[in-house]
C-alpha cells in the first residue's frame, strides 16, 4: 500500500472546502494526481472498485471450478484464450480471492442495495465456495482419512502476514471440521502452529498452496506427493 499510493490517482473528498483544502494539499505531495467528488462519490467509487474486481475474480473461479470438473487445465485454456485476442486479455488467473475490503465492500454494496446486487451475491458464492470445492475434488480420487495435509501459506495474498478474510484459513478450518489431519506454514503470518516448508512437505501426503509467496516457487517437492497448486506457481 506504501508503494502504491504515490503513484494511484486518490480521490479526494470531505463535507466542507476547507476539510477538502487541507486533504489536497496534502495528497498533492504524496501523489501524482488527485481527483475531487463528493462524499457520496468517493464511497461508490471504493466500493464498486473493489466489487468489480471480486467479481473478475469470481469469473475466473467459475471457469477453473468448471474446467477441474471436465478434467480440462484452465491455466492451459486460458493462455490460448488470451494468445493473440486482445479481448480476453484481462481474464485474471484463478486463486482463493479474499482479504478486507473485496469481501466486505462487495458485501456493503449488497446491503446498501436492499440485497438487489445481484452480480456481488454470485461472485461471493462463488469464491467462498473454492475451499470446499478444491477439497471435495481431491477427495473424488483419494480419501482423506487417515491422510496428512499441509497448508503451505495462511495470508490472504501473497508477501504479507495478513489473514484477514484469508480462505487459506477457512481451508484449513473446513479440514479441520473434517478431521483431517493437518499442517501449516506461513513465512509471513506468526502462529504457534506452523512449521517451516521443508517439513511440511516431508510430513504431508498431500500439499496444498494456498498462498502464493515467492519463495513457494523454488520448491522442492517430491513426484510422490499430491500437490495442489491453486494459483499455478509451480
Amino acid at each position: 500500500m506504501l508503494v502504491e499510493i504515490k503513484n494511484l490517482t486518490q480521490i479526494v473528498s470531505g463535507y466542507n472546502q476547507s476539510s477538502i483544502s487541507t486533504v489536497a494539499k496534502l495528497f498533492k505531495k504524496i501523489c501524482k494526481k488527485i481527483i475531487i467528488t463528493s462524499v457520496f462519490e468517493a464511497e461508490l467509487i471504493k466500493l464498486f472498485s473493489n466489487a468489480y474486481r471480486y467479481i473478475h475474480f469470481a469469473i475466473a473461479n467459475e471457469f477453473y471450478m468448471i474446467c477441474k470438473k471436465y478434467s480440462v487445465n484452465f491455466n492451459k485454456l486460458r493462455k490460448n484464450m488470451i494468445d493473440g485476442y486482445s479481448r480476453n486479455s484481462s481474464l485474471p488467473s484463478q486463486g482463493l480471492t479474499a482479504g478486507p475490503c473485496l469481501l466486505k465492500d462487495t458485501m456493503q454494496l449488497f446491503s446498501f442495495t436492499k440485497n438487489t446486487f445481484d452480480l456481488g451475491l454470485t461472485s461471493m458464492k462463488i469464491n467462498e465456495r473454492l475451499p470446499i470445492f478444491l477439497i471435495n475434488n481431491i477427495e473424488k480420487k483419494i480419501s482423506l482419512k487417515n491422510k496428512t495435509v499441509g497448508i503451505l501459506g495462511l495470508a490472504f495474498k501473497a508477501e504479507t502476514d495478513d489473514i484477514r478474510d484469508s480462505l487459506s484459513i477457512k481451508l484449513l478450518k473446513y479440514l479441520k471440521k473434517r478431521k483431517i489431519n493437518t499442517l501449516q506454514s506461513d513465512p509471513f503470518y506468526k502462529n504457534e502452529k506452523n512449521i517451516d516448508a521443508k517439513s511440511l512437505i516431508k510430513k504431508s501426503d498431500i500439499v496444498f498452496i494456498a498462498t502464493p509467496h515467492n519463495q513457494y516457487k523454488k520448491l522442492n517437492i517430491p513426484k510422490k506427493k499430491i500437490v495442489i497448486d491453486v494459483w499455478n506457481i509451480l
